[in-house]
């Protein structure tokens, strides 16, 4: 089954969508301070820098330390992960992830990582990327160029043949792309060939483009 495509505007790569809730960063002056999604200014530019909110925290680097500050401009312990959840974190020229404590869940066995996302997450040993569960085990063979983030159960990877969606056994469920953006809402733009847009609709009985 064939769906349509709506051309709209070309992507130019992947990306990792925040929360559409959380205050976002702003610079002014060199300074690094927060704001809101209509523009109001919450947290005044004040810091050496400031990183993204994730989970009602963001990160900070204040009077020659890192620490956490909540939306209210309030600062707290560095927060290392919430709990329930595991962070990347290096150890020497090695990647694994840590729980709320600090304690190594995955070993840093790995030369590159990113986060966990519906319970995968995409790692690099050598050459190839591999997605993990939070145990730590392997669930998709090592074949990947570069892998990134799974979203409404499709993940987004690639392969030799260009930017791929593969399903969570790693079966690539439609390939040959130059360009793909997250999903949301079943839809995920896209381009393959000279075409651009909004368009491939994912849908749980065919996944045929």
């Amino acid at each position: 089954m064939a769906f349509p495509l709506l051309f709209a505007v070309t992507m130019s790569g992947i990306c990792y969508a925040g929360s559409q809730n959380e205050p976002l960063v702003i610079v002014v002056n060199g300074k690094y301070g927060y704001i809101d999604h209509e523009g109001k200014v919450t947290i005044p530019p004040q810091f050496i820098w400031a990183d993204d909110f994730w989970r009602g925290l963001g990160t900070v680097y204040v009077c020659g330390r890192y620490a956490s500050i909540d939306a209210s401009g309030a600062l707290r312990p560095l927060r290392i992960a919430v709990e329930g959840h595991l962070e990347p974190k290096k150890n020497d020229d090695k990647f694994g992830f840590v729980d709320n404590s600090g304690q190594f869940k995955i070993a840093p066995t790995f030369d590159e990582v990113l986060p966990f996302s519906e319970g995968l997450a995409a790692m690099r040993s050598g050459e190839k990327w591999v997605f993990v569960d939070t145990s730590g085990k392997i669930l998709i063979r090592p074949r990947f160029k570069s892998a990134f983030y799974f979203r409404e159960g499709v993940g987004v990877a690639e392969l030799d043949s260009g930017y791929a969606l593969i399903d969570a056994s790693g079966k690539a469920l439609a390939e040959g792309f130059q360009y793909i953006d997250l999903i949301k809402d079943g839809r995920v733009p896209a381009s393959r060939g000279e075409k651009s847009g909004e368009g491939y609709l994912l849908d749980s009985g065919s996944h045929n483009m």
